[in-house]
Order: structure tokens, then sequence, then C-alpha cells
């Protein structure tokens, strides 16, 4: 968890993380909006997101009188059985702490559609990487994290003997590296949340392999229903069958007009930045003006 504060706002995010994630690194609101508080508001407000998140009583506590859930997201394993449940209900327990406010001031949003709150996608549909140039090859981009994938090399590894031409990358890469797969690439298998966003929105097509409630959720948003491939997480034998399996398929997913939804997606964030603005008296949102000179 990452916490820190700037020109009197606190922001906590999931950034910062081993192994490094670019999704949880370009999710935060703060890469996209200025937030400028009145003397009155310095240190009494608080900006939680985006992404998947834990949350704590000490980051939710009383010492802010306001507080900005943005574009928070649930995430629980998607296995069956006692384990899956006992997830399940630890997920319905950190949504309701995400949603109910520790005071009379909050202004709630929520990624899942299927949230109480309202509904605001990721912030970093406003990135250029949401509307990158793609290309005409096929790629991997899969999770570093080996509590998610397994060992990914071994599972690139063994996808180069049947695919040689497949381009291969981690959500640990570099913005310059992530780019230069999309510009080669027009389908992308993937089990990371934000890789499916992006590409999706960039116009590209994917194949989503799940192994949390949060892969169906990234899916549910572009109106398809649960068409993710599920493998045995943290299992890089079970990941290496599943990519095997969906790139001998014809069944890519992709969206109608990207372009379009893009320009919608990045209008609900304003929208909801412009409630939480006028919920909060005191406070000021708007864009970032170096992010919207990258924009197409």
């Amino acid at each position: 968890m990452y916490k820190f504060t700037h020109d009197g706002v606190t922001f906590v995010n999931n950034a910062g993380g081993t192994p490094y994630n670019i999704g949880d690194e370009l999710c935060s609101p703060f890469l996209y909006y200025d937030f400028l508080v009145e003397e009155h508001l310095r240190d009494q407000v608080l900006v939680v997101g985006g992404g998947a998140f834990e949350t704590s009583r000490t980051v939710f506590a009383d010492e802010y009188r306001n507080r900005i859930v943005w574009a928070v997201g649930g995430s629980s394993s998607i296995g069956r059985g006692v384990r899956g449940i006992l997830s399940r209900r630890r997920q319905r327990q950190r949504i309701n702490s995400q949603t109910n406010p520790v005071n009379e001031t909050g202004v709630f949003s929520s990624r899942d559609l299927n949230s109480e709150a309202m509904f605001v996608p990721c912030p970093s549909c406003v990135h250029p990487l949401a509307s990158a140039p793609r290309g005409s090859g096929t790629g991997v981009v899969l999770n570093a994290n080996p509590r998610v994938s397994g060992n990914v090399n071994r599972v690139f590894a063994a996808l180069k003997s049947d695919f040689p031409d497949a381009a291969c990358l981690t959500n640990a890469a570099s913005e310059q590296d992530l780019r230069e797969i999309m510009r080669q690439t027009n389908r992308i298998v993937t089990n990371s949340y934000h890789i499916a966003y992006w590409s999706l929105l960039s116009g590209g097509e994917v194949k989503v392999l799940s192994y949390s409630t949060k892969l169906a959720s990234v899916l549910q948003i572009f109106g398809f229903e649960d068409e993710t491939t599920k493998y045995e997480k943290a299992s890089d034998q079970s990941l290496s069958q599943a990519v095997k399996s969906v790139l001998n398929r014809p069944d890519w997913l992709s969206i109608d007009e990207p372009d379009t939804v893009r320009a919608r997606f990045r209008d609900q964030n304003r929208e909801f930045a412009a409630e939480a603005a006028k919920k909060i008296p005191g406070l000021t949102i708007t864009p970032r003006p170096e992010i919207l000179e990258q924009l197409p």
C-alpha cells in the first residue's frame, strides 16, 4: 500500500508493490487530476484508489473528515468449496468497508458494475496507453507476481516451443516496453486487469485468463459475459496450459467503436471529479494539462 500527501490532500493506492505492477502504478487519479484544497481542508481529504484494494482501518480513520473512493474494485479468488466461500465472504466485507462512510462527507465509486457504489471506470482510461497504436501480431502479457502466475519464465519458455512468433511480456514492464508490444500486436492474451482494459480501449482483441473475479469484472464493463478461461492460481503449469489452449481457439474479444467507449469512460471520470468537488466545498479537481497534451 502506497500512501502520500500532496498539497494537503492524502492519496492511497497499491503502487510500489513487489513485483512492480504497471496497472497499480498507473491507476491513481492523482496522475490525471490536480486536487486543490482551501486552507480549512488541508490534511482533511483522503483519496483512495483506483485498483483492487484491501482496506485498512488506519487508512480510513476519522482523522480524514472527507473521503473520496475513486474506482476501487473488488477481487476474490475463484476457488470452489470452503476456500471459495471464505474468499467471497472476505470480498463482501471488503466492499462494505470501502463503501460505508466513516463520516457524513464521502464520495464513493467502484470500477465494478455489480457494486452498490456509483460506477466509474479506472481513471487510467486517460493514460495514452489506452489509445496506443496497435499492430497485427499476437502477444502474451502475464502478471509477474508468482502468487498469481507461478514462474512466468517457465510459461514463456513452454509457449515459445509451440508459438515462436508470440511476443511475451509481463505487467512488470515499463510504459515504453508495453507501448512497444502493443505497437507490434493486435491480439493479447493476459491475466492482468489493466492489460485487458487498455488493450480493449485501444482497439485490440483479447483473451482473458482468470484466477480472480476481477478478470470477469473487466470484461463486464465492456458488455461481455464471463468469457474468461480459468486456471489454478500460482500454478505456472496450469497457466501455461490455459495460454496454449486459448491461442488455439478463434474466439477473440474486441469492442465496437473503442474511441467512443474511451471517451465515455473519460467523461465518467470527469463527472465523478465534478461530483466530488461539489460534495466537498473548498475542493477543486481539474484534469492535469500534461496528460491532456498527450491524448489523441
